[in-house]
């Protein structure tokens, strides 16, 4: 997820429409506690009239937060991101529409009488304050339970690269020479680096912690196709190396070196015909790994 990009979990019609109801229930839970501290709040049940206009009132605004959800996970789908300014713009919106409805169903339909100074003055700016707390409160918490479970997602997408990685790393490569016959399995995470010589590809891998080497007949090419989705990658039209095994690169009088991690192994050149790609593979397999941890 991009920086101030919205979770898109925000824009699925589950959360849409659960946090329609959280909305609702919270505001009737808020009005229950603010109506008597205030001499406007007219929502209530404690007679007929009241309860139809508090249900009145209720079903109007539910339709309104349900057009709003319906058109922003519409403007998402056509514009695939949409940042967090905007959203929290677009709610703001949200509050301000919802608070002019109740002033005028107050101002039209329960207080008719009240002078046009208060209506549009003190009444106004209750109604914008109280809409706007009343869907600050459950949006914040919406909000934030979105971006835990967009780091959640994001945590076991990967986790399930990184097992995707080591099993990638960890699976067996199956060497065959110029016939066609299986000459050699072994795992990805042990090979260190493959030398071709004449006809032969001499691969050398570590086994019971000591470090082996098998002549195969085949053409380097071959083996090298055989080592796709491993960490082999060639660095010189003679070597294949393990890129998890580089301890560090070495520069000598204007000739790189690879240096892997197996005290017993020379340093192995990279010609600068591979050097260039070669280089960026090893930093863009440094980033992923970076990232999954």
């Amino acid at each position: 997820m991009r920086k101030n990009e919205v979770p898109k979990y925000l824009f699925s019609r589950r959360y849409l429409w659960s946090s329609i109801v959280f909305v609702t229930i919270f505001s009737m839970l808020f009005m229950v506690i603010y109506t008597p501290f205030t001499g406007t709040a007219w929502f209530g049940f404690n007679s007929p009239k009241t309860a139809l206009n508090t249900i009145v009132f209720y079903a109007v605004a539910i339709v309104l937060l349900a057009i709003s959800k319906t058109l922003i996970a519409y403007v998402q789908k056509k514009r695939n991101i949409i940042a967090m300014p905007q959203y929290l713009l677009w709610l703001g919106g949200e509050a301000v529409v919802i608070a002019l409805f109740y002033l005028l169903y107050t101002a039209l339909i329960i207080l008719p009488e009240l002078p046009i100074e208060v209506k549009f003055g003190p009444l106004l700016l209750r109604a914008v304050f109280c809409v706007a707390l009343i869907l600050a409160i459950p949006y914040t918490i919406i909000i934030l339970y979105a971006e835990l479970q967009t780091k959640k997602e994001e945590l076991a997408a990967a986790i399930t690269r990184r097992h995707a990685r080591h099993e990638s790393a960890d699976h067996l490569v199956n060497l065959y020479d110029y016939n066609g016959n299986l000459k050699l399995s072994v795992g990805a995470s042990s090979l260190y680096y493959m030398e071709s010589q004449d006809n032969y590809v001499k691969v050398y891998y570590e086994s019971d912690g000591k470090l082996n080497n098998y002549m195969l007949r085949a053409r380097t090419k071959a083996v090298e196709e055989m080592c796709a989705d491993t960490p082999m990658y060639r660095c010189h039209r003679s070597y294949l190396v393990n890129i998890t095994k580089i301890k560090l690169l070495r520069n000598e009088r204007g000739n790189t070196f690879v240096v892997l991690d197996h005290a017993s192994i020379r340093p192995i050149p990279v010609s600068k015909s591979y050097c260039e790609q070669f280089i960026a593979t090893i930093e863009k397999n440094k980033e992923a790994t970076a990232e999954e941890e």
